[in-house]
């Protein structure tokens, strides 16, 4: 029987000290451990209100001989500096580290004191086997050959100094999925319940929101996500999803859900199945989802807001469909527009997300996402005042994000190919730097971290990373300014707002101007979208469809290959 201390530093402490997320992989992972002999303990960052100075104070009074650290890749810094102090308190500590971090499982074992990389999709699986290896160990030997027999990890040879990647590990089946167990929601009974008890008494927004994980994998090749699952789609039965939702509700109060699957429905099939079950159980929770802008009409749209659906989640990504091509997203601009424009009359609060920065983003692509982000600035404000008229108001809008390349994205192994990534561990750093740690104006949690602030890769065909961003701003000042004038009285009721706008269009006009001067006069440029071996392709959204649901176990690359 071993013993696992378990840390997890994937989200920060809040600073006014409240539980405002639910960080899913332990939860996971220990529902798994459960069946085990092994015993565990598990910290978070964010679970228990730790900083990492507080966090690094604690590891001092932990008993353990083995650790498992999980991490996204913008907490490098933080495990690295785990993952020292562990092996500076305990010299003969095992240290595992899982999560998407993992994709850079070279730079873990150069740079850091890792001992083992679990570096497959599904590390639930994995801890439990890394866990009885070194419980059977013969005696003196932290990490024994028999390592070598678990598939999806990677491990350091102490004797030799070298370390080892073992073979790629299979992914399970989508029948073996749908019969997985929910997360250990009882382990995190206290944090849950002053989530939820928080959530539910918000009133600024359409739903109180838990966060929801019911599925894994896309069936769609987009270049910016990591695909972990290869094109695999594991999505747990519907029966399971509503009887895991009763249990929050049963046993913490939840009324509202955030489902965090990134395609909840991938076809009006889905929809219709969803609703009759709803229905038929006499559900009454609110929920917010994610889905893809394939299809939809207005009649769809009113039927999942009468089966609790408030609010629905599109990528939108760009309003160019050559960008859309090259980010493989497999779907039509102009039908797109009219699906977007359907949820929004049905009154459904829509959001969505516009990606910067991917190869082939330049002053043409950003002038046609400016003019389809006016079209939605239109939309919203035609549904906020139809809202009033009833007493309410639309929170219907959207965002950006800025392209940081991430393993194992089909992007990442581009700029590392192409040289835009040179020395990885300096890209970790730069991604969780302090400028990434500080807040976002106007917010208490959110970091920096895609708002052009994190990483300068350039993988657009501006000069720079900075020209780019510095564009982009322009273009959503601008935007924000365009939709003031709508009408003469909304211009008037917001002249402070549009004078700062007016202000900040014109800084980064000439910012960008300054910074695109300044590149030129050095010699620099960002390289062509073909350059980098980017070709612009749609495929048939069915067929990715089709092929996600393959029944058979997939092959999972290493994330480090």
């Amino acid at each position: 029987m071993a013993h696992i201390q378990l840390i997890g530093v994937s989200t920060q402490k809040d600073p006014q000290g409240r539980i405002k997320a639910f960080p899913y992989a332990f939860p996971i992972i220990i529902q798994q451990l459960r069946k085990t002999s092994h015993t565990f303990h598990c910290v978070d960052t964010h679970l228990d209100k730790l900083s990492l100075d507080e966090l690094l104070e604690r590891v001092a009074t932990m008993d353990a001989g083995i650790f498992g650290i999980s991490g996204w890749s913008h907490n490098y810094p933080e495990v690295k500096a785990v993952a020292a102090r562990i092996r500076e308190l305990r010299p003969e500590a095992v240290i595992i580290v899982g999560g998407v971090l993992t994709g850079n499982d070279e730079v873990l074992m150069r740079c850091t004191e890792t001992d083992i990389a679990s570096t497959g999709a599904e590390g639930e699986f994995i801890l439990p086997e890394i866990l009885d290896r070194l419980d059977a160990a013969p005696a003196g030997r932290r990490l024994p050959d028999s390592l070598n027999e678990i598939k999806g990890i990677t491990f350091r040879d102490h004797a030799t100094g070298t370390w080892h990647r073992t073979l790629p590990r299979p992914v399970q089946s989508r029948e073996e999925f749908q019969k997985a167990d929910m997360p250990a929601y009882d382990y995190f009974r206290k944090p849950i319940q002053e989530l939820v008890d928080w959530l539910n008494g918000r009133d600024d927004v359409p739903v109180p929101a838990f966060p929801l994980l019911t599925m894994r994998g896309c069936p769609f090749p987009c270049t910016f996500c990591g695909h972990n699952y290869g094109r695999r789609f594991l999505r747990k039965k519907w029966d399971s999803f509503f009887d895991e939702v009763q249990y929050l509700i049963d046993n913490f109060g939840a009324r509202g859900f955030y489902s965090q699957d990134t395609n909840m429905f991938l076809n009006r099939g889905d929809v219709d199945e969803y609703c009759r079950i709803y229905a038929e159980r006499g559900c009454t929770f609110t929920i917010c989802v994610e889905m893809r802008t394939t299809f939809g009409d207005v009649e769809m749209f009113r039927q999942m807001w009468a089966a609790g659906v408030r609010v629905v989640l599109f990528g939108f990504e760009s309003g160019s469909q050559r960008m859309l091509d090259l980010m493989r997203k497999n779907f039509a601009l102009d039908k797109m527009k009219p699906i977007i424009r359907s949820a929004i009359e049905a009154g459904m609060h829509t959001h969505g997300n516009f990606l910067y920065g991917t190869p082939g983003e330049n002053w043409q692509s950003m002038k046609e996402t400016r003019a389809f982000q006016l079209e939605m600035e239109r939309w919203i404000w035609d549904q906020d005042n139809r809202m009033k008229t009833s007493g309410g108001h639309s929170t219907s809008g959207w965002g950006f994000t800025v392209l940081i390349p991430s393993p194992t994205s089909e992007l990442y192994k581009v700029a590392r190919d192409n040289g835009l990534i040179v020395d990885e561990e300096r890209y970790l750093e730069s991604l969780g730097g302090e400028t990434t740690k500080k807040l976002l104006k106007g917010s208490n949690f959110k970091i920096r971290l895609a708002d052009g602030d994190a990483g300068d890769v350039n993988m657009s065909e501006f000069t720079s990373h900075a020209a780019m961003v510095a564009c982009m701003r322009m273009n959503l000042a601008l935007v924000k300014l365009q939709a003031l004038c709508f009408s003469p009285g909304r211009l008037f009721a917001n002249l402070p707002q549009a004078a700062r706008l007016a202000g900040r269009t014109a800084w980064q006009t000439a910012r960008y101007a300054w910074i695109t001067t300044g590149d030129r006069l050095a010699g620099r440029k960002g390289p062509k979208a073909e350059d980098l071996g980017m070709k612009p392709r749609r495929a048939s959204t069915e067929a990715a469809i089709a092929e996600g649901y393959r029944s058979e176990p997939g092959q999972q690359a290493s994330c480090g290959s």
